[in-house]
């Protein structure tokens, strides 16, 4: 065994992601030996990802899928094509395309496809095709920049030949993430924020029966020109906070934090450099939490662990190493919940509108969550104000009363973290809307009478005035009658 671990070099690629209830992350590390690691953070994969790219490998005519399924793309490049400095892939729109043969494991009723791109303005083509999966038979779908029209186009063709084609506008030399997903009678195409959907009037499948072609069609003639950044295929539809955790994590890579709740998933394989003993068996691979084996595997080559995170918010190691390996390839991990820092709500009488308001923070590090979704007592959604940096609910009566709220729920948008410190329901706050008292309730009236009898009063205080002046003056005398004067 020593003499083996002299003669050879291992080197271990591993996934990680975090499973929600319905949402994987993923991180993934790159290692050679001996071993320099190179991390791509927030990369997110959700449950189901039956395709996986996140094209770090730089090199070489494949690229490996770390989905689980052995869903590998093997890589034609032409005329420039080539691996991207960092990650990603460039097509020079000739001649280039990243093709996955059929399996049993791509043919599923329902998908969503998620594509990180960018066009570089180039027109070899009228359709320059991103990903096609059998566009001659029903169930199929392809995605395609048109660049006369500058949109991004998919168009898609269920098992009962319902044919229906959906886009979004984009513009030249901007990265984007195009994610379709189809459930049977919904479909959305989500291009960073902006999200066109619909309805079909009957339902159908989308059935992957062939090979797919990701930068061409499958004939190879309308290729994409420019950058590949990362590619996902799922095998079911994406609820609109699935589609935003996936869009936010492939366009702003972040540390991926996880729920203490959540599942931890380490994955990946063994092999040897030497290709002479590609057949030799693997050695075991182990993982340690704090110096503890909390794991391993013996599978020949290929491992995945499912694995329960500490309970405790903190910063945690996990160590990944083969038996016969001197080196070990690291990774950190953010256990984290939400905390209700603050809150507050001040009476107020009918008629007004009244504000409950709370501050919510990472118990990690004391960040501020600015975005996602906090819900309320009765499922009441509370609204981010950026002007008070608070969660608000705002709401106007017109009668007394009162409404007791406290945050029952949340997902953090940027980490997609949903866990919350039991300490919240220490944080209710009671919005007010109390009856005005009595003099203010004569206001309206003596508002009402107001300019008639402040009229009255002033007219007599000036005739008055006018009287001890002698500006004014009444007469006793009799009125002169000309006709009897004589």
């Amino acid at each position: 065994m020593e003499s083996q671990k002299n003669k050879f070099a291992i080197s271990i690629l591993i996934i990680l992601f975090l499973a929600q209830p319905f949402i994987i992350k993923e991180n993934f590390a790159k290692a050679d030996t001996p071993l320099s690691v190179q991390y791509s953070t927030g990369f997110a994969n959700i449950e189901g990802g039956i395709v996986n790219f996140p094209l770090l490998e730089a090199k070489g005519s494949l690229a490996l899928d770390l989905s689980g399924f052995k869903n590998h793309g093997v890589l034609s490049f032409a005329n420039g094509s080539q691996w991207l400095p960092g990650g990603g892939l460039y097509f020079s729109g000739t001649n280039s395309s990243l093709a996955v043969n059929a399996s049993s494991s791509l043919q599923s009723p329902y998908k969503t496809v998620a594509v990180k791109f960018m066009w570089d303005g180039h027109n070899p083509h009228t359709e320059l095709y991103l990903y096609d999966d059998g566009w001659s038979g029903n169930g199929s779908l392809i995605m395609y920049v048109h660049p006369v029209t500058s949109r991004l186009y998919a168009e898609f063709i269920t098992n009962n030949g319902t044919h229906k084609t959906i886009w979004q506008p984009i513009n030249v030399s901007t990265v984007y993430t195009a994610i379709f997903s189809f459930d049977g009678l919904n479909y959305a195409l989500w291009v960073n924020s902006q999200v066109q959907s619909g309805s079909l009037q009957a339902s159908g499948t989308l059935q992957t029966n062939s090979s797919i072609t990701i930068g061409s069609d499958h004939s190879r003639i309308r290729q994409f020109s420019g950058n590949l950044y990362a590619v996902e295929i799922f095998n079911r539809s994406l609820t609109f906070s699935e589609l935003s955790t996936v869009s936010e994590s492939l366009q702003e890579p972040s540390l991926v934090r996880f729920d203490s709740s959540s599942k931890y998933v380490i994955g990946g394989w063994v092999n040897y450099s030497n290709d002479s003993l590609s057949g030799s068996i693997m050695p075991p691979v182990r993982v340690y939490l704090n110096q503890t084996s909390v794991t391993s595997s013996d599978e020949s080559g290929v491992f995945r662990f499912v694995l329960d995170l500490p309970q405790e918010v903190g910063n945690y190691t996990y160590v990944v190493t083969a038996d016969n390996d001197a080196k070990a390839v690291s990774t950190f991990v953010v256990v984290d919940r939400v905390v209700v820092a603050d809150s507050g709500s001040t009476p107020v009488m009918v008629g007004k509108e009244a504000v409950a308001w709370f501050k919510l923070v990472s118990a990690f590090d004391g960040e501020s969550m600015v975005s996602g979704n906090v819900f309320l007592t009765g499922g009441i959604n509370a609204v981010w104000s950026s002007t008070e940096s608070r969660w608000e609910y705002r709401e106007a009566r017109n009668v007394s009363g009162n409404l007791t709220l406290k945050v029952e729920s949340v997902v953090w948008g940027k980490y997609g973290i949903t866990a919350l410190s039991s300490s919240a329901v220490s944080h209710e706050v009671t919005m007010q809307w109390t009856d005005p008292p009595w003099y203010v309730a004569l206001l309206p009236w003596v508002q009402g009478i107001g300019p008639s009898l402040f009229g009255i009063i002033g007219l007599i205080t000036l005739i008055g005035i006018l009287l001890r002046l002698g500006v004014l003056k009444f007469s006793t005398e009799e009125p002169f009658d000309s006709a009897n004067s004589l």
